[in-house]
């Protein structure tokens, strides 16, 4: 779902809305510091080398109604990455983060 579906949304529900065409400039700088000096690529390298030496390990399991705060007893969660679908494609070539309420499914 992008901004216009988003927007979409807000029309069905009596809320006012605008249109605004908006892309970064061409010329867009590549930081090279943050504000307090640290070295991006430096950082970013060491968050890549912490995540390959890790160890991944599980530590605990459970049904997620009982583990996550605010899932209900009729609720459907999938995560997976946000982007474009071409119409008609499969549900592997581009999920969607959604929380459905299953009211009556069941």
């Amino acid at each position: 779902m992008g901004l216009d579906k988003f927007a979409e949304s807000m029309k069905e529900q009596a809320a006012e809305t605008m249109a605004v065409e908006w892309r970064p400039g061409a010329e867009v700088p590549h930081l090279v510091k943050t504000k307090s000096g640290v070295d991006i690529d430096e950082a970013n390298a060491e968050a890549v080398r912490r995540i390959c030496a890790g160890r991944p390990m599980l530590i605990g399991m459970g049904i997620a109604r009982d583990t996550l705060p605010g899932m209900g007893e009729r609720m459907i969660l999938h995560a997976g990455p946000h982007r474009h679908r071409p119409q008609g494609a499969g549900h592997r070539h581009g999920g969607r983060g959604v929380v459905a309420s299953a009211d009556g499914l069941f």
